[in-house]
Parts: structure tokens; sequence; C-alpha cells
């Protein structure tokens, strides 16, 4: 991750949650705990804070040596077999993937109800007019 940004889920400060999937993702990141505290608040970390809970794996001082990070991590895993790899990671995440596969259509029209709520797009409607009036305000 790069100095000076924020990362994190901040579906609940607009008014409804992170789909199941995501929310199950984030646990299995940052923990059961730190998942909690930091959806039910809308929790966006600064680059050190999602460093110490685990979020980011690294941080860079700019986009360059992000991308620089990023490649150096891809190629941890040039001598292992990809076919070892990919089946390690896929039982790691096997309950997961078939949740989502068996339960997709119920969770993708949970979230549309959801986000359909007259007050929901009060609520996104207004973030995003705050953001707009920022990014004026900042030229």
């Amino acid at each position: 991750m790069v100095q000076n940004f924020k990362i994190g889920l901040n579906e609940d400060q607009l008014g409804f949650n992170a789909p199941s999937p995501i929310v199950k993702l984030m646990i299995n990141t940052i923990g059961h705990r730190n998942a909690e505290l930091a959806l039910t608040s809308g929790r966006l970390f600064t680059t050190s804070q999602a460093l110490q809970v685990g979020l980011v794996d690294e941080i860079a001082k700019d986009r360059t040596e992000a991308f620089e990070k990023a490649d150096g991590f891809l190629r941890r895993f040039e001598m292992i077999p990809p076919l070892a790899r990919n089946f390690t990671k896929q039982s790691m995440r096997r309950a997961l993937l078939q949740d989502v596969t068996i339960n997709r259509e119920k969770y993708t029209e949970g979230f549309v109800s959801m986000i359909s709520l007259h007050e929901v797009q009060q609520s996104i409607a207004a973030y995003l007019d705050n953001l707009k009036n920022k990014k004026r305000n900042a030229h």
C-alpha cells in the first residue's frame, strides 16, 4: 500500500453493510474482532494501521515502489509449482468459494434490495456530494 492513503470498507457509514462474502474475507484477513470493529464503524485504515492489523503486507513510498514490491512478491512464487500453489489456495478458500457459489443469487438480491432503499440512496447521494465538494475545495 502506498503511503498517505486509506483502505477499508466504509459501507456502514453510508447506511448499509458489506455483503456477507466480503465480511468473511475481512474476517479471514484481519481476524474476527478487528473485522467486527472495522466493519461496524465503517473504519478506513491509514497506511500504518492497515499494516499493523494485517490488511496490507507492505508499505511503499510511492506508486513506483509499490509496483516493485508487488513484482518482488510475485517473484517469490516463481519456483513454486503453480499446480501445488493453486491447490493449496483453493483448499484454504474452499468453504468461502462454495458459499459464494451456492448463495450468489441470494447475496446479490439481498445487496441490491438493501442499497435500493430510499434512506440508503439518500445517504449515498449525500456522501457523493460531500466528495464532490471536497474535490472542488481542494482546487
